[in-house]
């Protein structure tokens, strides 16, 4: 008898094992997606379940079906994904339009459809999700002009800039709709437990549009990784999952819950891929030790080969050799791993482990490998290409590209589980120094192109322990996030540079920086956890001690704003009007017509809800003849709001106040298309909340309901839970005249959301909702109660706007 290297493994040799009823389902997929029936199915399992030799297969019959899928994977990264945008769907875009170097391409014919298609359709992805001179470039100038992209800048803008949420969603899904009409789609998203928010809600919404489209849209992930939630909250993936599963029923095909006859059917497969005389003894002890799990059992049954237990006779009939001590073998992956790991030959295992510190998660480049080790990039190739791949089958080779005059070669570990066990055998000094190196070689490699992978640079970095670099790179991609609204991704990268920025010392360049920093990140805190969340107290009495070093830097203003509004919602009027007085002062003062703006549109939001309609009437002209004198692109990224949008808010609502309910109409039904025109979802939630009043305060319970269902989506897609509570609340009262008890019900848990995520501002006019309901219910002491509540805070806080409306239902009680 002799034994081999060679592997019985069929994962490893490129083949196939297992999972008829799974492949069955995606068959079914495939041919409804060719005949123009788009399907969405989840792929569910653990680590080293067999997720990506399942998806694999599929891949490769797509591939062979008649017509052909296009396919295209978008991987999460366990290292940066929650925090990187848009990571997985910037990658399908790139393989679909040909700009993906390291990764496998379409074909030439569908590489120039998507091209134009992204051209003509999708110009706000250009840039943001895609390189724009490269896009012209491999496009084609005609096609380019045809669009009209030649007289438009295709420089990436260096600062944050807007971008629609709904915009991006929209286009992206038209742009695989359209490319589909070419050949149909096959679209991946893998390890979808490490996606960033932003992605998951993209996922979700190409979902549920994909219409008529030949499209197999295919999501894996793992169960327990969702189980465990995020940062100490639920996984945002969580609830994507319980929608789909509403909208499409069962669509989960889930690794986890393989019968026991499945499981020994995998066993047999695996032993039997080559011919043997194996009994059933071994196999039985062999689906004992294993459960049928696929990694377990390719590393148990490569290690019996390796320690001569398994070997071919004469007859080329593998078979069992010497009795098994099954007791002796170790009874976790991680010890099997350990035991093949150690008897790789020392520069082999040295490879390894420096790879395993990568540049992405389970990726690395050759030839950063190659430079740590000081190991000839030739011979590197060929131990990784003849030993590591062929031999032991430890990595895969993805990809070669040349960038400038250097050929990179892509490898990636075939488990991840291997990579974790090698990651996790250096010592954190060891990590440090070739987190170092690896972050050094890439930027030298990338030069000129480093915030392309800035993610990847602030993630080493800061392993590292380098916090100045870390951080240059996380403001970065921080104002990536910001400009395509990844309030969740900034949050992350904005959290953590704060925590880097106290290890630098202390000048005041630090000062200054950090002060811009608290700017960023309070702009994704309101987003998410609403203006007044208790964690921005803090934050900004530092940031006023850090302006005492630069009073009149131009972002003090922004500052002073952020300021007021905390003020505001908290309904502390006296000192909102102060903040609002020093903004204009400061602004006046360093010539910032933005902060001017942004001043007067403080001082009359202030005056209105103090109920002083002249002063707020005065100060909105103002804005209005200042207006259309400054950048209100810019302003709107700088102070988080659209000052024409709070303009109507006062020029409605005072006309209702005033009895004059045929101007109010008019004015925000002649506005709303200029909100929606805007491209910046916070102004338009602001502008169909002042709607959905109007139409309260003028009885149309219908319209009302309608508006704040629509206010509701929006403020739910883009996670703005303050104007979630408002929308509630507005709903609510338009519901009272359906169901009297769940409306009511509404209105107090409108209220409460908004007074948790906000504050007591806009105390009166909840009452006013609230006893007008209880009112039609006949609930006239509660009314009453409410209407005396509500009075009492106008005195004690200055809320005086609706205090004639409360005191006429007062009369009326």
């Amino acid at each position: 008898m002799t034994t081999s290297t060679a592997d019985i493994s069929a994962f490893a040799a490129g083949s196939f094992a297992g999972r008829t009823r799974e492949l069955a389902r995606f068959q079914e997929a495939l041919d409804d997606a060719q005949a123009g029936k788009p399907r969405v199915l989840l792929l569910a399992g653990e680590a080293g379940s067999g997720k990506s030799t399942l998806l694999a297969e599929v891949i490769r019959r797509a591939e062979t079906a008649s017509p052909p899928f296009a396919w295209a994977i978008g991987e999460c990264s366990s290292a940066t994904g929650a925090g990187d945008a848009y990571l997985p769907f910037r990658d399908i875009l790139k393989v679909l339009t040909g700009d993906a170097e390291d990764k496998p391409q379409a074909g030439t014919n569908m590489l120039s459809v998507a091209r134009k298609v992204l051209i003509s359709m999708a110009p706000e992805l250009i840039n943001v999700f895609i390189p724009g001179s490269k896009l012209i470039a491999s496009a084609g100038i005609a096609v380019a002009k045809e669009a009209g992209w030649m007289s438009k800048d295709p420089t990436p803008a260096k600062r944050p800039t807007e971008l629609d949420q709904e915009k991006i969603f929209r286009q992206y899904t038209e742009v695989l709709q359209e490319v589909a009409k070419d050949r149909p789609l096959l679209i991946a998203l893998d390890d979808l437990q490490w996606s960033d928010a932003s992605s998951i809600a993209l996922f979700f919404h190409i979902a549920r549009q994909i219409k008529q489209a030949r499209i197999l849209l295919i999501g894996t992930y793992r169960p327990n990784d969702i189980t465990m939630g995020r940062g100490g909250e639920r996984h945002p993936l969580e609830q994507v999952l319980f929608e789909l599963k509403r909208y499409f029923g069962d669509l989960v095909i889930d690794l986890g819950e393989s019968t026991s006859d499945e499981r020994r059917a995998f066993i047999d497969q695996i032993v039997d891929s080559e011919p043997n005389r194996i009994g059933e003894s071994f196999r039985v002890a062999l689906l004992q030790h294993t459960n049928g799990h696929p990694l377990f059992t390719v590393e148990l049954v490569r290690y019996l080969r390796e320690q001569g237990c398994l070997a071919c006779d004469g007859g080329g009939n593998w078979t069992v050799a010497r009795e098994v001590s099954w007791s002796e073998l170790p009874p976790r992956i991680e010890g099997v791993i350990g035991e093949r790991i150690g008897r790789l030959e020392n520069e082999l295992r040295e490879i390894l482990t420096v790879a395993s510190v990568g540049t992405g998660t389970t990726d690395f480049l050759a030839q950063i490998v190659a430079q740590i080790q000081n190991v000839d990039e030739r011979r590197l190739l060929k131990l990784l290409s003849a030993d590591l791949t062929k031999r032991h089958g430890l990595v895969l080779e993805l990809s070669v590209h040349r960038r400038g005059r250097r050929v990179l070669a892509h490898y990636r570990f075939a488990h991840a589980l291997v990579q974790q066990y090698l990651y996790g055998s250096l010592s954190d000094a060891e990590k440090m120094l070739m987190h170092g190196d690896v972050a050094a070689l890439l930027e030298e490699m990338y030069e000129g192109d480093t915030d392309q992978i800035a993610t990847d640079l602030a993630y080493h970095y800061d392993q590292a322990g380098d916090a100045e670099n870390a951080l240059r790179y996380l403001e970065i991609v921080l104002d990536q996030a910001l400009r395509m609204s990844g309030y969740r991704e900034a949050l992350v990268h904005a959290t953590r540079a704060l925590e880097l920025i106290d290890l630098l010392p202390n000048t005041p360049e630090r000062a200054k920086r950090e002060f811009i920093l608290i700017l960023r990140w309070s702009v994704a805190i309101k987003v998410l956890q609403g203006w007044a969340a208790p964690v921005l107290k803090p934050r900004y009495d530092h940031a006023r001690e850090l302006t005492r070093q630069f009073p009149d830097c131009p972002e003090a203003t922004q500052f002073l704003f952020a300021l007021w509004t905390y003020y505001l919602v908290r309904c502390d009027l006296a000192e909102s009007l102060a903040t609002a007085a020093q903004c204009l002062e400061v602004a006046e003062r360093i010539g910032s017509l933005e902060g001017v703006l942004a001043a007067h549109t403080s001082i009359a939001n202030s005056a209105f809800w103090s109920g002083d309609l002249a002063t707020c009437a005065e100060h909105t002209r103002k804005v209005i003849e200042l207006y259309p004198c400054i950048d209100t692109a810019t302003h709107r990224l700088e102070y988080g709001m659209d000052a024409a949008v709070i303009v109507n808010q006062f020029e409605v609502w005072i006309a209702c106040l005033e009895n004059r309910f045929d101007d109010a109409r008019n004015a925000w039904t002649a506005f709303l298309p200029q909100a929606e025109a805007l491209n910046h979802p916070f102004s338009l939630v602001i502008a169909l909340n002042t709607g959905a009043w109007m139409y309260q305060m003028t009885g149309d319970h219908v319209r009302c309901g309608e508006t704040a269902d629509r206010l509701l989506s929006l403020a739910r897609s883009h996670g703005f839970p303050s104007y979630q509570g408002l929308g509630v609340m507005s709903h609510g009262w338009a519901s009272s005249f359906e169901n009297m008890a769940d409306g009511i019900s509404e209105i107090r848990s409108g209220f409460e959301k908004w007074r948790t995520t906000a504050g007591p501002l806009v105390t009166t006019y909840y009452a006013i909702l609230y006893a007008d309901a209880l009112l039609r219910a006949g609930r006239r002491d509660e009314a009453a109660s409410a209407i005396d509540g509500a009075v009492a805070f106008a005195d004690e806080k200055g809320e005086k706007v609706f205090l004639p409306l409360l005191m006429k239902i007062r009369e009326t009680l």
